[in-house]
């Protein structure tokens, strides 16, 4: 499982999303960000993510988010 920061320097976030599937094609991805606008939430979707979950999430959501990403039973 990989926990990905959608913004990452001068990186465009859907090509990191697909570096990583290059590279682990069977990794799940949650992005863990403070940015929320649907655009960004939809557009990660869409790419492929498991889940996205925004960093002001309290601490319960975001590890029963990695513990459900875990069983592959999320795609929130």
């Amino acid at each position: 499982m990989v926990v990905l920061d959608l913004y990452m320097g001068a990186t465009d976030p859907v090509e990191n999303l697909q570096r990583i599937r290059e590279l682990q094609p069977d990794s799940a991805v949650m992005i863990f960000s403070a940015e929320t606008s649907d655009f960004w939430v939809n557009k990660m979707f869409k790419a492929g993510v498991n889940a996205y979950v925004s960093k002001g999430t309290k601490n319960e959501l975001f590890i029963s988010t990695i513990h459900k990403i875990s069983d592959g039973s999320v795609r929130d």
